[in-house]
């Protein structure tokens, strides 16, 4: 009987789960309530509290089912090649890209973390807790770089931890995209932004659409030991200096002179000196 109840509460906490998974996604964390939990879950709110403290609670049970890219990455690191960690670090990442792209419960809760979480009020000590990690992971990432310098993989003098930086920098999405983020927008802030998108007005992207360029930047072949490309719509953009137009790059953007002046210029406004 005992492992009868064990299993049975297992499945309860399995079944709300589930619906808080399904409820965040759809509606945002903030806007989801625990008695909404458990009517989609088919139980009663004291069900909610009998497996989790508080909604904090739900939602760090929500997030440990599932392995996120960056937990999926470091997983692996062990198996980090001594003589090439630039290309283990490369193929880490690819796999975990690919972990994601397979598993629909990590794209799920990946969506509820970075789309559809508002970090603050009970949830606020997560944001503190996911920065830690983060933290750890870049740091990771850092010994990494640190180690194909060393290995002539990289340029000698290269800052670890500005190259570890720039390489998170990679995953973010490019152009408007359509997301829950967009809930905060007032009318005025709409029409600016058809205004910006000229005749046809802004065309959204969505999520998909606008994760696919930083896929292609982080695992295209043709890439490889490129650096200083502006990508748009998984190719490289070609430049295009005419007034207002909507796609490729400003010549100015990628010319070297300009952005060696414009460290150096940085440089003297803070007063530091940074090593590249």
């Amino acid at each position: 009987m005992a492992r009868r109840t064990k299993l049975e509460a297992k499945v309860t906490r399995e079944r709300l789960l589930d619906a808080a998974e399904g409820l965040f996604c759809e509606r945002g964390v903030t806007r989801t309530s625990l008695t909404e939990v458990a009517t989609a879950a088919g139980m009663t709110r004291g069900a909610v509290y009998w497996h989790f403290k508080d909604k904090a609670d739900l939602f760090r049970a929500m997030c440990d089912r599932a392995t996120l890219p960056l937990e999926a990455m470091f997983e692996r690191v062990g198996e980090a090649a001594p003589s090439d960690p630039l290309g283990t670090l490369r193929v880490l990442a690819i796999g975990a890209l690919q972990n994601l792209a397979g598993d629909p419960r990590a794209q799920k809760v990946f969506e509820i973390v970075f789309h559809k979480s508002e970090l603050v009020d009970e949830l606020a000590d997560l944001a503190t807790t996911h920065r830690r990690e983060r933290g750890v992971c870049l740091a990771q990432i850092e010994d990494i770089m640190r180690a194909s310098a060393a290995a002539g993989q990289l340029p000698a003098d290269l800052d670890p931890k500005l190259a570890t930086q720039g390489l998170h920098a990679l995953a973010l999405h490019p152009g408007a995209i359509m997301t829950e983020l967009g809930r905060h927008l007032v009318p005025e802030d709409i029409a600016f932004l058809q205004s910006r998108g000229g005749s046809g007005g802004l065309q959204f992207k969505t999520v998909e659409a606008g994760a696919a360029t930083s896929v292609f930047a982080a695992t295209a072949p043709e890439l490889e030991d490129r650096g200083g490309l502006y990508l748009e719509d998984c190719h490289v953009a070609a430049i295009n200096d005419a007034a207002g137009a909507l796609d490729g790059v400003k010549s100015y953007a990628i010319d070297p002179a300009l952005a060696d002046r414009l460290w150096t210029l940085s440089e003297a406004a803070v007063g530091t000196r940074i090593a590249v």
